[in-house]
């Protein structure tokens, strides 16, 4: 987990602007206690607060392309970085760090905006070409990381969390009624609303393009349920396997140790299993325990990690 933060304005980036943006970047330090890296230029500024996860050393953010003319921040982890990276070099492409996040900038050289549909993973990225003066914000497929941004004249200004995008005084903060009888309905505020009018939440799967003040919101991917009578039963079953594995060894690419969160129900059990049949090496979990004996599973946890 990382914290993402910037502001963008065609009338240009001040001081102020800066400042602001280090204090977006104070509220999310506990999303990132590794590092702080901020990037300003004439027209935006970004920052990032790190947990560092994938080369803890050389993958400092913000991250540049060779002529720093795109710059980006994420937030998650891409999985099929180590593909992409060997097809992006295969093309010309020069890489300074071992990290994940530099695929982004290089893929956006070749692909622009669409670059995001490339990436397989669970992030909320920024991405700011300087040479078109345009800014990409993209959540992945899912939406597992959070994006809040808010338009404010020509200024765009977006935070990984909403106390952090409250840092800019000139979002409107009055109670959106909408969202309000959403949450007391849905127990959240579904996207794009936030609790705040001024305030808009990037939805799974979406990505804004803006450009001088003007920005479009495009979705780039949704899932398709589509019959298909053309496996058996049996075929089904080992391709959800294959892909359950595939799945969890994606998430056991790291530089630093990697545990799994195991409750003892079947979801968790199922991760571990794999884990412990992909990972090299033993494999740690971690459970919560409940005074409440109905709610506890730590014996049930305690039987699947002894298995």
């Amino acid at each position: 987990m990382c914290g993402i933060a910037g502001i963008v304005s065609s009338d240009g980036i001040s001081a102020v602007d800066r400042r602001t943006t280090e204090r977006m970047l104070e509220q999310l330090t506990h999303r990132g206690p590794d590092d702080v890296g901020m990037h300003a230029c004439a027209n935006a500024v970004l920052g990032h607060t790190r947990l560092g996860i994938i080369d803890p050393v050389g993958g400092k953010q913000p991250i540049r392309n060779e002529d720093g003319s795109v710059w980006t921040v994420i937030n998650g982890e891409i999985y099929n970085y180590r593909e992409l990276r060997r097809e992006l070099e295969g093309r010309g492409h020069r890489f300074r760090s071992n990290a994940d996040s530099e695929v982004v900038v290089h893929l956006y050289e070749d692909l622009g905006p669409g670059c995001v549909e490339r990436l397989r993973g669970m992030f909320a990225v920024a991405i700011w070409d300087g040479s078109q003066r345009t800014l990409v914000l993209a959540r992945d497929p899912i939406g597992v990381k959070p994006l809040y941004y808010a338009q404010v004249g020509d200024r765009l200004v977006f935070a990984s969390q909403l106390n952090a995008l409250l840092e800019e005084p000139t979002i409107d903060r009055d109670v959106d009624p909408e969202s309000l009888h959403n949450y007391l309905v849905y127990h959240y505020v579904p996207a794009p609303g936030s609790i705040l009018r001024g305030v808009s939440k990037l939805g799974a799967a979406e990505r804004l393009v803006a450009y001088d003040g003007v920005s479009r919101i495009e979705r780039y991917w949704d899932v398709s349920f589509q019959p298909d009578d053309r496996r058996s039963d049996a075929d089904w079953f080992e391709l959800i396997r294959q892909r359950f594995d595939d799945a969890v060894g994606a998430h056991l690419v790291a530089d630093v140790p990697v545990g799994a969160l195991l409750s003892g129900g079947m979801d968790s059990s199922a991760v571990v299993e794999a884990m412990v049949r992909l990972a090299e090496g033993s494999s740690r979990t971690y459970t919560a325990g409940f005074s409440e004996a109905a709610y506890d599973e730590r014996e049930d946890a305690r039987a699947l990690a002894d298995r």
